[in-house]
């Protein structure tokens, strides 16, 4: 498995490599999760936007607008996602990355 380093680089729209890692990144967001070291604000924070995704409460309903409906949803869990990354402690995320570079 190619390092998750090299990602920093990826072209924003190219789906194929972020369906290629979406296991992988999966992986990560679970055993971050699981981490005691990672602060249970984050962790709130992935739940929040995992409750927000599935709940029929929206910003844009669904019923009145369908595409505006489901793009608040994908942007709510996109950014949690990132900043769930971003805000969790550095030597941690890396310390997983490295485990599962090395897993396969």
């Amino acid at each position: 498995m190619k390092s998750f380093n090299h990602l920093k680089g990826i072209p924003p729209l190219n789906l194929f490599r972020l369906i290629y890692y979406f296991p992988h990144f999966l992986k990560l967001y679970w055993r971050l999760f699981l981490d005691m070291r990672v602060p249970i604000y984050l962790k709130l924070m992935l739940v929040g936007a995992l409750v927000y995704f599935i709940s029929p409460v929206d910003l844009f309903p669904e019923l009145i607008n369908p595409l505006l409906g489901f793009t608040d949803d994908i942007v709510v869990v996109f950014i949690v996602l990132k900043y769930f990354i971003k805000w969790a402690p550095q030597e941690v995320v890396a310390e997983h990355v490295s485990r599962l570079e090395n897993e396969k």
